[in-house]
C-alpha cells in the first residue's frame, strides 16, 4: 500500500514493525505530500513533476509534458472518508484545541506529525485544488527545543495554504455516490443503545454501517452511567475513573490475564535488572486474586485490576490467576508470555 501510495523509500516491511504507524521509517517530503494528494485527487496519485513546458524565444515548444497518468491508491470513497475526518477542526480540538493554525478559511484536511525528542516535525494537508507539505529541522538533526509539528510547521503550512489557495474557488470535497450516513455511538462505533450518552453522525461506504446496537453503556439504579468494556479494558477503565457494569455478564468470563497479553514478548536489555507488571481483570463480586509464574506464587491482589510485580528473566512463561469469588468460589485464567534479552542496549 505504502509503495502504490509512492512511498518508494520504504522497504523489507519485516524490519519497521508497529514502528511505521509512529512513523519508523523514512520518506522523503515530496513523496509524502504527493501520497496525500491522492486522497484530494479521489484516491489517483499524480506523480510529482517541476517543468510543464520549454519554448525557445520565438515560442517554438522544445519541450511538452505528457499528460500525466494517474496511479490508482485507493478508492474514491476511501479517500473521501479519510479527507473528511482530517478536516473535521471538531476532532482535532481534542488534541489542538479550538482555534489552531490547523483550522483555516479553506476548508483543508490536515495531519501533523512529530518525531522523538523533537528532532523534526511535519505537517501535511490538502483541499481539492492544493496539497502542501511541510518539513521542519535542523540539517545536522540535532533536536530541537519543544518544537513539535501544530508549531513548527503548521504555521508555515497555513501561510502557504492560503496563499496557494487564493484566488481558488472554495468548494467540499467531491463526495462520491456510494457513501451513506448513520447514526453511531461514540466511542464503539456500533449503533446507539438505549443509554448511549453521545450519538454522532458519520460517513460509511455503503454496506459497511453499523448493524447492530451497543450495549457498551448502561444506567444503574441510581441513574449513574456504567460502562461494560471487554475484559482486556477493564483495568483501563478503572484506571480513567470510569464505573464498570457487571450485570448481565458472567463473571466467570470477566477473569482474565490482562497483562503481560497472552503471547507478548517482551524485550529487555540484558545489563538492566527490571520486573514485570502482572495485571488482572475482575468482576467486583470478587474478594481477592492469587498470581502465579510457573507454579510459583507471585502475590496477592484485590479490587477489579489486581496486580502485582514479579521479576523479569528471560524464558518462556506461564501466569495462572485464581479469583476468589464472594460466593466461595474459584475462578481460574491462564496467559503465556516470552522475555529476550537483548545485549549491548
Amino acid at each position: 500500500m505504502a509503495h502504490r501510495a509512492g512511498l518508494a523509500s520504504l522497504e523489507a516491511a519485516e524490519a519497521y514493525g508497529l514502528a511505521l504507524t509512529l512513523g519508523g521509517g523514512g520518506v522523503r517530503l515530496i513523496d509524502l505530500t504527493a501520497a496525500y494528494g491522492a486522497f484530494a485527487q479521489h484516491g489517483d496519485r499524480y506523480e510529482p513533476w517541476v517543468v510543464a513546458r520549454v519554448t525557445d524565444q520565438t515560442g517554438r515548444v522544445l519541450y511538452q509534458r505528457a499528460t500525466p497518468r494517474p496511479l490508482a491508491v485507493t478508492s474514491a470513497e476511501v479517500a473521501y472518508l479519510v479527507a473528511d475526518m482530517l478536516a473535521d477542526p471538531e476532532a482535532r480540538a481534542a488534541g489542538f484545541g479550538s482555534g489552531s493554525v490547523l483550522d483555516t478559511p479553506v476548508r483543508a484536511a490536515v495531519k501533523t506529525g512529530t518525531s522523538s525528542e523533537f528532532r523534526d516535525n511535519w505537517t501535511l494537508g490538502f483541499t481539492p485544488s492544493r496539497v502542501v507539505g511541510v518539513w521542519v529541522g535542523n540539517a545536522d538533526q540535532r533536536p530541537m527545543v519543544n518544537v513539535s509539528g501544530v508549531t513548527g510547521a503548521g504555521p508555515i503550512w497555513r501561510d502557504v495554504m492560503l496563499a496557494a489557495a487564493e484566488g481558488t474557488p472554495h468548494r467540499p470535497f467531491d463526495r462520491p455516490a456510494g457513501l451513506v450516513r448513520a447514526e453511531v455511538c461514540v466511542p464503539t462505533g456500533l449503533q446507539p443503545g438505549p443509554d448511549c450518552p453521545s450519538v454522532v453522525s458519520e460517513w460509511f461506504i455503503a454496506g459497511t454501517q453499523p448493524a447492530t446496537a451497543e450495549h457498551y453503556y448502561h444506567r444503574t439504579t441510581d441513574g449513574t452511567l456504567a460502562i461494560a468494556p471487554p475484559s482486556e479494558a477493564r483495568a483501563w477503565a478503572v484506571d480513567a475513573g470510569w464505573r464498570l457494569w457487571d450485570g448481565g455478564t458472567s463473571a466467570d468470563n470477566m477473569v482474565r490475564v490482562v497483562q503481560p497479553a497472552a503471547g507478548a514478548v517482551l524485550h529487555y536489555a540484558g545489563e538492566l535488572r527490571g520486573d514485570v507488571l502482572l495485571r488482572a481483570s475482575a468482576p467486583a463480586t470478587t474478594e481477592s486474586v492469587d498470581f502465579y509464574v510457573n507454579g510459583e506464587h507471585a502475590g496477592s491482589a484485590s479490587g477489579p485490576a489486581p496486580s502485582v510485580v514479579w521479576r523479569l528473566e528471560s524464558g518462556e512463561h506461564q501466569v495462572l490467576i485464581v479469583a476468589h469469588m464472594s460466593d466461595g468460589r474459584e475462578v481460574r485464567a491462564t496467559a503465556s508470555y516470552r522475555v529476550v534479552t537483548q545485549a549491548g542496549w
